[in-house]
C-alpha cells in the first residue's frame, strides 16, 4: 500500500500516530521499503509540526484523522510534503487510507537488516532550545537494544507493558525493537485499568513516562501489583519521593535510565535497587565519564556527562547544527550535569544551562527542588536564576500550590533551613497558577527564567 502510493527507497516519512499495532505495523514497512521514518510526538502543534516537516524534507506523512486541524495548518505553506496517508477512513483531505488493509497480510517482501542507510530520524522535544533530528541507520537500534535487553535481563517469558510514546526514542529501544528482538509481547494501553484482563497475568514490565509514575502515586492507583516485575521509565526525570513511594507501598523498584537522541540512544541503565536514585551505569558498548574543562572528575564530583564520540551520531538532519561542536578531546558533552559514585554509578544532578551563579557558588536547582516537593502544600515547582548583575544570579522558586493559596515566604525559608545550606535558600517565592510546559509536558525553565528577570 505504501509502495503504490509513492513511499520509496530512501524517502523520509514523517509518522504521527498514537500507540497502536499500526505505528509497529508502518515501522517495519518503512524498513521494508528502506524508506526513513520520522516519528513525530502526537503533542505537537502545528508549528512544531511545521518545523520537523519542513526540516527533515519528509515528502510523506502518515497520520490518524484525530491530529487533522493540525496538519492542514502545519502543511498549508509546505512544499515538500506531498503525499498523505491516513490510519482512519474519514480524512478530509485524502483518501490513501491505511485501515483498508487491516485483512491482508502484515508481512512480507525482502528486508536488509545489515543495511547501514538511514532509517530513522528521531527529533528533540524542544525544551532547552530548537528542536532538532538525528539520523541512526537499523543496526545502531538493534545494537542498543540488545545491550539494553542484557543490562535488564529480559526474559523470554515477559510482557511490556507500554504507556510510552511509541514516538520517543527510549520506545524505539526499550519497547518495539526490544519485542521484536526477543518476541517478547507488547500490551499497549495509556493506564493500568485493563492489566486484570491481560491473559496469563505474570511477568509484566511496565515502561512508562515520570508524569505516569507520578500520577499513580498521586490517585493510588496501582491496585494490582501482583502480574508487575518491576518498572521502568526514561525520557525525563522521576521523583525521588515517587521511586521512595513505588518502594515502600508496592515494593516496586522503578528503574531509571537515561539516553539522548545524539548517543545511544539509550546510554544508562539502573537494575540496582540500593541505588534506586541513580541513573544506572553504561551500556556494555558505551563509555561515560565525568568532565570539567577538559579534565575527569573524581568520584562524587560534579561536572558534565560526558560520552565517547564512538557512540555519538555522525550528524544532525538539521541544516545549521554540528554535533562536532559538541565534541571535546573525543567525548561528547550532553549538557547534563551529574556525578559517579564509588561503585561506578551514574547520578543526575541537573542540565548545565540550568545551574544557578548565585555570589560565586554552583547551585543545581533539582537539590532545592526536591525539598520543595516535601512540602504538603506544594503541587509543582521549578527554581530558575535571574541574572542579578554580571557576576551574580538571584534564586527564584515558582511555586503552583495544592489549594492555589500563597505560601508565607517566611514559613518556605524555616521549612528549607537546616535542609540546604544558606546560600542554597531561594531569594524569592513566585506563586502560579500553573508552570509553562513544552508540548511533551516538561517545564518551559527559559520561559520563567525570561519571566523572573524582568
Amino acid at each position: 500500500m505504501l509502495k503504490n502510493a509513492g513511499v520509496d527507497r530512501g524517502m523520509r516519512v514523517a509518522v504521527m500516530l498514537q500507540n497502536s499495532s499500526e505505528f509497529i505495523y508502518t515501522y517495519l514497512a518503512l524498513l521494508r521499503l528502506e524508506a526513513i521514518m520520522i516519528p513525530i510526538n502526537t503533542k505537537f502543534k502545528s508549528l512544531a509540526l511545521r518545523q520537523i516537516l519542513s526540516d527533515s524534507e519528509s515528502k510523506c506523512l502518515i497520520f490518524s484523522t484525530k491530529y487533522e486541524n493540525d496538519i492542514i495548518t502545519a502543511t498549508e505553506i509546505l512544499d515538500n510534503v506531498n503525499i498523505f496517508i491516513s490510519l482512519e477512513d474519514n480524512s478530509s483531505f485524502t483518501n490513501n487510507y491505511l485501515c483498508k488493509f487491516n485483512n491482508h497480510a502484515l508481512f512480507g517482501g525482502p528486508y536488509n537488516n545489515e543495511n547501514d542507510s538511514p532509517s530513522v530520524i528521531f527529533y528533540s522535544e524542544g525544551s532547552t532550545g530548537p528542536t532538532k533530528g538525528v539520523i541512526y541507520n537499523q543496526q545502531a537500534l538493534i545494537d542498543n537494544a540488545n545491550a539494553f535487553n542484557s543490562a535488564l535481563l529480559i526474559k523470554e517469558n515477559y510482557k511490556i507493558y507500554a504507556q510510552f510514546p511509541f514516538s520517543h526514542y527510549f520506545s524505539m529501544t526499550s519497547i518495539i525493537n526490544n519485542s521484536l528482538i526477543t518476541g517478547i509481547p507488547i500490551i499497549i494501553s495509556d493506564n493500568l485499568d485493563n492489566i486484570d484482563s491481560v491473559s496469563d497475568r505474570k511477568d509484566i514490565i511496565l515502561i512508562a513516562t515520570p508524569n505516569f509514575y507520578e500520577k499513580i502515586t498521586q490517585n493510588d492507583s496501582l491496585k494490582n501489583i501482583d502480574p508487575i516485575q518491576f518498572c521502568i521509565s526514561g525520557g525525563g526525570r522521576v521523583k525521588p519521593e515517587v521511586t521512595k513511594y513505588f518502594l515502600k507501598n508496592y515494593n516496586l523498584p522503578i528503574y531509571k535510565s537515561y539516553g539522548m537522541i545524539e548517543a545511544g540512544p539509550i546510554i544508562l541503565v539502573n537494575t540496582n535497587e540500593k541505588k534506586i536514585d541513580s541513573i544506572g551505569i553504561p551500556l556494555h558498548d558505551i563509555s561515560v565519564a565525568i568532565m570539567e574543562d577538559k579534565e575527569f572528575l573524581r568520584s562524587n564530583e560534579i561536572g558534565e556527562i560526558c560520552i565517547r564520540d564512538t557512540n555519538i551520531v555522525k550528524k544532525y538532519c538539521s541544516k545549521n547544527v554540528k554535533i562536532d561542536s559538541c565534541i571535546l578531546v573525543g567525548w561528547y558533552q550532553s549538557g547534563d550535569l551529574g556525578y559517579q559514585d564509588m561503585d561506578g554509578y551514574f547520578y543526575f544532578v541537573d542540565r548545565k544551562i540550568n545551574r544557578i551563579n548565585k555570589n560565586g557558588f554552583d547551585v543545581y536547582p533539582e537539590i532545592i527542588e526536591n525539598e520543595l516537593y516535601k512540602h504538603n502544600l506544594i503541587k509543582e515547582v521549578a527554581v530558575v536564576g535571574a541574572q542579578l548583575n554580571k557576576t551574580t544570579q538571584k534564586i527564584v522558586a515558582n511555586i503552583v500550590t495544592t489549594n492555589k493559596r500563597v505560601i508565607n515566604s517566611k514559613e518556605l525559608v524555616s521549612f528549607l533551613e537546616n535542609k540546604i545550606p544558606k546560600y542554597q535558600i531561594p531569594d524569592e517565592f513566585a506563586f502560579l497558577d500553573h508552570l509553562p510546559k513544552n508540548a511533551t509536558g516538561k517545564i518551559a525553565r527559559q520561559s520563567l527564567r525570561r519571566k523572573n528577570t524582568t
